[in-house]
């Protein structure tokens, strides 16, 4: 079966280097508020808020991820040979573009660039070779499934409950008289002792 692999190519720092498209349309299940207010029982303004801190995660995640040099998260780029997308090459992964929505891997050949055996070869060949093409296609294709994950609703909820972004509104409503609870108790011993409502009975024993 044949198969056309298309790479998209950007110049960043005056260097041409393939790119992915990771525009995401800022991810339609995280502001989904009604979506959200109905699944948690909570307000409008908390659901606004929950959304917003979790697509922040969701983005530092997703970057976290495919920049990590450290090796232990095994993108892809650096750790293990084993899963290598690019065998044999050094690569950098790179957040370019306005809104961050190009995910850009400095090391690779630029699109036009050719190898020569020699001095004499006035030819040469394209560095993109069809083992490159099929690696990049694999690359490019995991890239896109991690934005869908990153961008699902079942991610947007995983972060939401992890820390707890969204109470309901009985939660809300009990914090809240908790809160006064605490507050009246604060006022009262600054301005009254601690011993304000306070009936103290004592007895002393008399010995004989």
């Amino acid at each position: 079966m044949s198969q056309t692999v298309e790479v998209k190519f950007r110049t960043y720092d005056y260097e041409v280097m393939p790119c992915v498209n990771v525009k995401a349309n800022y991810g339609a299940a995280y502001w989904d508020y009604e979506r959200i207010m109905d699944h948690y029982k909570c307000s409008e303004d908390i659901a606004k808020r929950a959304s917003e801190w979790a697509w922040d995660a969701a983005c530092r995640d997703f970057w976290e991820y495919w920049q990590d040099t450290t090796g232990e998260l095994e993108n892809g780029i650096y750790g293990s040979t084993e899963y290598a997308y690019f065998p044999g090459r050094v690569v950098k992964i790179e957040c370019q573009g306005r809104s961050g929505g190009w995910l850009a891997v400095r090391g690779l050949p630029e699109a036009d660039e050719r190898l020569y055996e020699n001095d004499d070869d006035e030819v040469g060949t394209p560095a993109w070779t069809p083992e490159l093409f099929e690696q990049w296609a694999k690359f490019e294709n995991d890239v896109h499934k991690d934005v869908e994950y990153h961008c699902s609703w079942e991610y947007a909820m995983e972060l939401i409950d992890g820390n707890d972004w969204c109470p309901s509104i009985e939660q809300v409503a009990a914090q809240h008289e908790a809160d006064e609870r605490a507050e009246l108790a604060r006022l009262i011993v600054k301005y009254y002792g601690e011993d304000y409502g306070v009936t103290r009975v004592r007895w002393e024993s008399v010995s004989g």
